[in-house]
């Protein structure tokens, strides 16, 4: 009784990245120095011997994507919207491998999760505005699936009713 794997990139019936290799009866094995894409899925082809010396039919992983790009962040509100006694910030963020996991905005010394929309990409929140003039901080968070994490610069908005927005 033994296994063998292979590693094929883009389908079950890709190019192969990896030929046949043997892994005795190990059950898990690790791959080094290999040059995977960013973008690119890869699958385990695998395959058992019986006692008898005839090997099993070949099974095919799932896929594993390859993520190492952090989400996009655009149009992001740098005036954000006041209405009554709220502040509404938005921003259309984007992952094009594994997707968002989580947005958020740090208001000062404050976290606040923020909705995302799949289907538009727009990330927002409704936060308290303050009831004095005073300037604020703010950074946008964006986490992927695979846990890549783009932020926005720090941008500094100071607040009166009306407000002003002033950049540093």
């Amino acid at each position: 009784v033994e296994y063998r794997y292979q590693l094929i990139q883009d389908s079950p019936s890709g190019d192969v990245i990896c030929g046949w290799r043997t892994a005795g009866l190990q059950t898990a094995v690790t791959l080094n120095s290999l040059s995977l894409i960013d973008g690119k899925s890869y699958y385990f082809a695998l395959k058992a011997k019986y006692i008898t010396g005839k090997w099993s039919r070949i099974g095919y992983s799932n896929g594993i994507t390859v993520d190492i790009t952090k989400p996009i962040i655009r149009n992001l509100t740098r005036c954000p919207q006041y209405i009554g006694d709220s502040l509404i910030f938005k921003a259309r963020i984007r992952d094009n491998i594994s997707g968002i996991e989580q947005v958020s905005l740090k208001c000062g010394e404050n976290n606040y999760s923020m909705a995302y929309d799949l289907m538009t990409g727009i990330a927002n929140v409704e936060i308290p505005a303050v009831q004095e003039p005073q300037t604020i901080n703010y950074i946008i968070f964006a986490i992927d699936k695979a846990r890549n994490i783009k932020e926005t610069d720090t941008y500094n908005l100071i607040i009166e009713k009306p407000y002003v927005y002033i950049e540093d």
